[in-house]
């Protein structure tokens, strides 16, 4: 199934096998869906990190060990905040 695309060119819908959406689909802390930015998430969870060396990685680990980080999530339009999801 093809990928929406919302009025400012981001695709969103579900994450998954096949193409990666720019807004992906999730429930809010406060219950409500939406989508958070592909690129947000990715820096929440350190997987947009580059690392050098395990131990560089494992160092960033622990200076985020116990933190709560809350991505904005939006409606499809990419833009209408309607909630928080939290990686930790």
């Amino acid at each position: 199934m093809p990928l929406a695309v919302n009025d400012r060119g981001q695709t969103y819908g579900s994450s998954g096998a096949g193409e990666e959406p720019d807004l992906i689909a999730v429930v809010a802390t406060n219950g409500r869906q939406g989508y958070v930015d592909a690129d947000e998430l990715a820096d929440a969870t350190g997987s947009s990190q580059r690392f050098r060396s395990p131990d560089e990685a494992l160092r960033w680990q622990e200076e985020r060990a116990g933190r709560a980080v809350l991505v904005p999530v939006y409606l499809s339009d990419g833009v209408t905040r309607v909630g928080d999801f939290v990686v930790q």
